[in-house]
C-alpha cells in the first residue's frame, strides 16, 4: 500500500505528488503560524489534502491485517492532520483578532487572501459583533455613537513585528530603512541561503511570492 504515490494537480496544470503538496501545506503552515498577518489563502492545497486523508484513511481500514507497515501510515494520517488543523486555526486566530480590518481589505479590492469560507466567517463575526453592541450598549447612546464605524475600531496586524527569514532566492537592494530629509536610503543585499531578523513589512511581498521563508 503506497499512500504517498498518488497524485493531484497543480494550479497551473501541472500533476503534483501527495508528497509535494504536503510540503507545500508544511510551508504555508509555518509561514502562517511566523506571519504577524494573513497570508494568501491556499483552498485547493486544503481540499486536496483533505480528500487525502480520507483517502488513506478508507486504504487503512480495507486492509485485513495489523502490522507495523499499518500503523505508520496511521501515524502519517496524524500527522498529516495535525499540520492541516493547525494550519487553519492559525488563520482563524488572526481573523478573529483582526476581522475589521481583513472586511475592510475586501471591501476596497486590495486583499485576496481569504478563501470564501473565511469571508463568511469573518462577515459572521463583524454581524455578530456589532449586534451584541448594539443590543447591550449601542441602544441606550445617542444617534452620533450609533454611527461609529465598527470595522475602523478592530486593531489591525502588527507588520512592524521582527521575523526570522530564510532567503530561497537572493533579493538585491531591499530597502530597510526609506530616506529622508537627513539620510540616505539604507539597502540590504539579502543573499540565498542566509538567514535574517527582519521586520515583516519589509519582506511581506517576498514571503507572498516564495522568495523568503519564515522560520
Amino acid at each position: 500500500m503506497d499512500l504517498l504515490g498518488m497524485e493531484d494537480m497543480s494550479d497551473d496544470g501541472e500533476e503534483m505528488t501527495l508528497e509535494q503538496i504536503l510540503n507545500e501545506l508544511h510551508r504555508a503552515w509555518v509561514n502562517e503560524k511566523k506571519s504577524p498577518t494573513l497570508l494568501d489563502a491556499k483552498p485547493d492545497i486544503v481540499e486536496c489534502v483533505l480528500e487525502q486523508i480520507k483517502e488513506m484513511e478508507n486504504n487503512i481500514q480495507s486492509q485485513n491485517e495489523f502490522s507495523l507497515k499499518i500503523n505508520i501510515h496511521q501515524l502519517e494520517v496524524e500527522r498529516i492532520r495535525f499540520v492541516l488543523t493547525s494550519y487553519l486555526r492559525s488563520r482563524l486566530e488572526k481573523l478573529q483578532k483582526h476581522f475589521g480590518y481583513f472586511l475592510r481589505q475586501h471591501e476596497a479590492g486590495i486583499t485576496t487572501k481569504l478563501s470564501i469560507k473565511e469571508l463568511q466567517f469573518a462577515q459572521t463575526i463583524s454581524t455578530d459583533t456589532y449586534d451584541h453592541l448594539d443590543q447591550s450598549a449601542l441602544k441606550h447612546m445617542p444617534a452620533v455613537i450609533k454611527s461609529i464605524d465598527l470595522l475602523s475600531k478592530v486593531p489591525p496586524p502588527n507588520l512592524e513585528k521582527y521575523v526570522f527569514a530564510s532567503v530561497k532566492e537572493s533579493v538585491d537592494n531591499l530597502i530597510v530603512d526609506p530616506e529622508t530629509d537627513d539620510k540616505v536610503a539604507d539597502a540590504i543585499d539579502m543573499k540565498a541561503g542566509e538567514q535574517y531578523l527582519i521586520r515583516y513589512k519589509l519582506i511581506e511581498s517576498l514571503v507572498d511570492n516564495g522568495q523568503v521563508h519564515l522560520v
